[in-house]
């Protein structure tokens, strides 16, 4: 009996080598039998997918190991019941240890189940880093200031927008084992946010705007698992941003008018954060925003064409603001360089404009009005 429990791990390690062997061989060879299994896995994966071709077997690969691993990578990306396997992990760490593994580990699970990405935690915490200068941010303000000085001697409105944080918005729900650094949180957002009124650049405070209405409406601003703003917010926010223009004199804008109904079926980016955990079971009870724009009459004799530059938060408000029928056109740079959207949509060109080329910002350049963004994670 004892000799029977001394050789059941390696009984145990062989057999699973075994079945391991014996289906990965039916997956490569039946082609049935990974229909089968396909039939029965679960939703395919959320994120981005890099699916590996089969690798080509060579003697060359053998000795150096590249293709054992470019057969390990295949496999994984083939196996029928991977999505199944991943989500159900997926779930084992979420529900048990509050951690997820997905997107780098970049997610953090915070109380009550609210989702935050790293990089935000960090700022508003100020861990691990150190703290901006009021003379660093004055000149920071200073630049912003000359770069609306250059649109203004071109004739053009020029508007500078903060963006809000999840974190400053539900700085409750921060986990305790981060050990965030509260002395004071969001160090470089009070710097800006000091600096940016003594200069003469048009700016909107969009942080403020939104924290300010946490707790006014029926739902929050921010939804559980999402790291964006809902499109409550981006409708305020909208609003703000028209009026702001209006009030510089140049062009005077319709206003932006919206109607909205809240249900609990959350998705898109209400749920960004949570589909890339890729659970098993998600829990999406939670209230999200539909909103409805009112389009304006069309501006004679002509509506202004307006720029936008910033980051992902800009994604939803381009969507707004393209609703709401006010401009001629709409543009909307990525990170400047990242890639570039126009309303109404163009053919594309062939081969697109390098981002590192006149052509590419030839829009921009020929806009009446633009807006420049930043979130309050990331002044500086």
């Amino acid at each position: 009996m004892l000799k029977f429990f001394e050789r059941l791990p390696l009984a145990i390690i062989f057999a699973v080598l075994g079945a391991g062997l014996v289906l990965g061989t039916l997956v490569m060879t039946r082609p049935l039998f990974r229909l089968y299994l396909s039939a029965h896995d679960a939703p395919p994966l959320a994120g981005m997918q890099i699916h590996q071709a089969r690798p080509r077997f060579s003697l060359k690969g053998i000795m150096d190991g590249s293709f054992q691993k470019s057969m390990e990578l295949f496999m994984e990306d083939v196996f029928p019941l991977r999505a199944a396997i991943v989500r159900a992990t997926n779930q084992v760490y979420y529900s048990l240890f509050a951690r997820a593994y997905m997107y780098s580990n970049k997610i953090v699970i915070g109380k009550r189940q609210y989702l935050y990405e790293t990089s935000y935690l960090q700022r508003y915490c100020n861990t691990q880093r150190d703290q901006q200068t009021p003379e660093e941010f004055e000149r920071w303000a200073k630049n912003i200031e000359r770069l609306g000085d250059f649109f203004a001697q071109r004739g053009q409105t020029f508007l500078y927008v903060v963006t809000p944080s999840k974190v400053a918005y539900y700085p409750e729900y921060i986990p305790q084992w981060l050990g965030c650094n509260l002395k004071p949180p969001r160090p470089d957002y009070l710097l800006a946010a000091a600096a940016l009124p003594r200069t003469h650049v048009p700016y909107i405070d969009l942080s403020k705007l939104v924290i300010d209405g946490k707790g006014k409406y029926p739902l929050p601003l921010f939804n559980r698992g999402g790291t964006h703003w809902n499109m409550l917010a981006v409708a305020l926010s909208a609003r703000e941003i028209v009026a702001k223009i209006s009030a510089q004199g140049k062009w005077q804008l319709p206003e932006v008018r919206f109607t909205y109904t809240i249900d609990n079926h959350p998705d898109g980016t209400d749920t960004d954060l949570l589909d890339t955990l890729n659970l098993w079971s998600p829990n999406r009870n939670y209230l999200a925003a539909r909103v409805r724009f009112a389009q304006a009459a069309v501006i004679k004799p002509r509506a202004p064409r307006i720029v936008m530059i910033g980051g992902s938060f800009m994604d939803q408000l381009f969507d707004a603001l393209r609703e709401t029928n006010i401009f001629e056109s709409l543009d909307y740079y990525n990170y400047l360089v990242m890639y570039h959207i126009h309303h109404p949509s163009q053919a594309p060109s062939s081969p697109p404009p390098s981002p590192y080329t006149a052509e590419y910002y030839r829009e921009l350049l020929a806009a009446d009005i633009v807006i420049l963004e930043e979130n309050e994670s990331y002044l500086e």
